[in-house]
Order: C-alpha cells, then sequence, then structure tokens
C-alpha cells in the first residue's frame, strides 16, 4: 500500500469527488470500504 501525507490524502480525495460529482465525504467512505472488503492488512 502505497503511503501518502494528509495533504497528498486528502487532494487525491478531493479530485476524485470533483470528477464524480460527489462529496469528498461520501467518497472517503466508499473508498474506507472498499479497503475493508479488500482487507488489505492480511
Amino acid at each position: 500500500m502505497k503511503q501518502l501525507t494528509e495533504k497528498e490524502a486528502y487532494h487525491i480525495l478531493r479530485k476524485q469527488a470533483m470528477d464524480e460529482r460527489r462529496k469528498v465525504a461520501d467518497v472517503a467512505a466508499s473508498n474506507v470500504k472498499v479497503y475493508r472488503l479488500l482487507d488489505v492488512t492480511k
């Protein structure tokens, strides 16, 4: 998994939200759900 700074992560979330015309919070929630489904830590 790539390590990002908080600033980099927010920039990516914001860009994705703008591209998809969604709220940043909604994009972040979706990303967390995908992360949990993939269970990247294992």
